[in-house]
């Protein structure tokens, strides 16, 4: 075993330059962990908007756009995240292991904090939590801030002081120079709170935590698109149960430019942060491409990616490394660079053209079906100078026209209670360093603070305005005065009852105005109104009176008959005589007929 350790010292001694852990790039990284609708991104390093793509690493300088319709999540490896709704725009000012600093213009957003290191950035006001929780912050078009501690506590700082809210408690805070605030109860929550509590819900129930280290951010999709099972020379390990025929991890995204570690995979798929940035990729008989964290904490660091380059003349080849194999973040060709594990298992070696890996645009070419074994074996990124469309994940895209935030909101400056770091210099100023290295990635500039003036051009900057000890004569933050409307009292005239009538009392002459004069008009006469105690009805415009309906008149006197009358009454008298008088006549008949018979009969 002492041999052993000898032999492995003299092998590190003999290649100084496999001295992977030195100068080692340790920024820090966010992740791009949800899109809903066409957000777009600006990065520090260049002045054009490109769209987003999910698992997309951030880093400071970054400006990322929510249009309507649309909405996102970052991720900050465990120690927190924030959402953004529609219209939203949110500048990443400092990524790091001290603090996360956050700016916003305007917009609607929502801070999940797991660890009190954060700061967001707003026209009037500095942000800071004092404690795990949530908040949900708003600027308006004009610049003012609202702020909702749904959960935690809250300090916000601005030129004139600071203050500090608690749990269910909203704070407004208008003006900039001479600002005031307004303390209210928390509004009711909304879609937008609503749609926050499900996602929380979601990462909160996650059960791959239980199979991996806390260090380890990203996996909250693991459990949706894949299982955990044991295996013997791995132990638990994580593998993806919806995937295409022949599929082998690093196949399914793009390489993007990423300065200062160089090539950099941003995955397609929505679970791949994790299995690609930490851990290593095992073939297991009878199950399949395996992911597997690790148990060594060098394991838990977030990387490029951990694949083994391979390069020819035209051509540029990847496989996953396998467990226990090394990562070299640096570019080293060497005899001593062992070949991955994983080249042996079928289907594991990626190959695309030169130019499909430097602009994301496929050619038709032939490649070598075992490039391991023709071509150059490296470690670390292969030596490829990029391109402008190296810096997209999604070069095809285009970005529409309202994906693209306004000058106005994106140059507001804002004030800052942490001095946040220079922006990185632009790719189209260092891309000369990077050609002149034959690709070797530019490492960030961490100097003086952004507030100190930049040269013109070469890099992009973020207008701030760090907050100041209040000066003498300042005014203190206060309490916004709320100004009760003045009612103006008009005097009622007085109506004086005098003897049963009403006096009306004269109007006051109007006082003419500067610079015009009141033309005297002549007065109307008043009439003298009828006494009130028995008021007329009043009559409706346009209406006409109804007319009193007459009682009928009973008259005791018999009323003279006219001419007409008489004859019918009395030929009705002579119809009614005739009635009576004829059944006498045919009985009158029939007697003297039954006499004319009497006297005919036999005597």
């Amino acid at each position: 075993m002492f041999k052993k350790a000898i032999i492995f010292l003299v092998l590190l001694l003999a290649i100084p330059s496999l001295n992977f852990a030195e100068d080692e790039p340790d920024d820090r990284v966010a992740r791009l962990s949800l899109i809903k609708g066409d957000v777009s991104i600006q990065r520090a390093d260049d002045k054009d908007w490109i769209a987003a793509s999910v698992n997309m690493p951030l880093q400071t300088g970054d400006y990322i756009y929510s249009p309507k319709g649309a909405r996102t999540e970052v991720q900050f490896d465990n120690s927190g995240y924030i959402r953004l709704s529609e219209n939203t725009d949110l500048g990443i000012l400092n990524l790091s292991d001290k603090i996360i600093q956050m700016k916003i213009g305007a917009g609607r957003a929502t801070l999940g904090a797991n660890e009190t290191h954060f700061e967001i950035d707003t026209a009037n006001a500095a942000i800071t939590p004092l404690s795990s929780g949530r908040y949900r912050i708003e600027v308006d078009d004009e610049g003012n801030t609202t702020l909702i501690v749904q959960k935690g506590k809250a300090e916000i700082s601005t030129n004139a002081g600071s203050i500090t809210i608690t749990e269910n408690q909203k704070i407004k805070i208008e003006g900039d120079e001479s600002p005031e605030y307004e303390i209210a109860s928390a509004d009711k929550r909304d879609s937008w709170d609503e749609w926050n509590d499900k996602r929380d819900s979601v990462l909160a129930s996650v059960k791959s935590r239980e199979y991996v280290p806390a260090r380890v951010s990203g996996i909250d999709d693991l459990d949706e698109h894949g299982r955990w099972i044991y295996a013997a020379e791995y132990g638990y390990v994580w593998t993806p149960t919806v995937v295409e025929v022949g599929w082998a991890p690093y196949r399914t995204g793009r390489w993007v430019w990423r300065d200062p570690w160089g090539w950099v995979w941003v995955s397609y798929e929505p679970w791949g942060w994790a299995p690609y940035h930490y851990g290593r990729w095992a073939f297991v008989p009878g199950i399949g491409w395996c992911w597997a964290p690790g148990e060594r904490a060098v394991m838990w660091r977030w990387r490029p990616a951990h694949v083994r380059f391979v390069t020819g003349p035209a051509w540029v080849a990847w496989v996953p490394l396998g467990p226990g194999e090394i990562y070299y973040w640096r570019h080293t060709a060497s005899a001593h660079v062992s070949v991955s594990i994983n080249v042996n298992v079928a289907n594991a070696v990626t190959v695309i053209h030169h130019d499909t890996f430097v602009r994301g645009v496929r050619v038709a070419a032939p490649l070598p079906p075992n490039p391991f074994k023709i071509g150059k074996i490296i470690a670390g990124p292969p030596l490829i100078v990029p391109t402008k469309a190296s810096l997209a994940p999604l070069p095809a895209k285009v970005v529409p026209r309202y994906a693209v935030p306004s000058p106005k909101i994106i140059n507001r400056a804002v004030v800052v209670k942490t001095p946040s770091p220079p922006a990185p210099r632009l790719f189209s100023d260092k891309i000369k360093d990077i050609k002149a290295s034959k690709g070797m990635p530019v490492k960030a500039v961490t100097s003086a603070p952004q507030t100190q003036p930049a040269k013109k051009g070469v890099v992009k900057t973020m207008p701030v305005k760090t907050i100041q000890e209040p000066k003498e004569g300042t005014k203190p933050l206060k309490p916004k005065e709320t100004k009760t409307p003045v009612v103006e009292k008009r005097e009622r005239p007085e109506f004086k009852k005098d003897d049963g009538k009403v006096q009306i009392p004269e109007r006051k002459k109007p006082v003419p105005q500067k610079g015009g004069e009141i033309t005297p008009q002549p007065k109307k006469e008043l009439k003298k109104k009828e006494d009130i105690s028995e008021p007329k009805p009043r009559k409706k415009e346009g209406i006409k009176p109804k007319k009193e309906l007459k009682k009928r008149e009973y008259i005791s006197e018999p009323k003279k008959e006219k001419k007409q009358d008489k004859v019918i009454k009395k030929k009705q008298e002579k119809d009614e005589d005739d009635i009576k008088k004829q059944p006498f006549k045919e009985q009158s008949k029939d007697l003297e007929r039954g006499q004319r018979g009497k006297d005919k009969g036999p005597h």
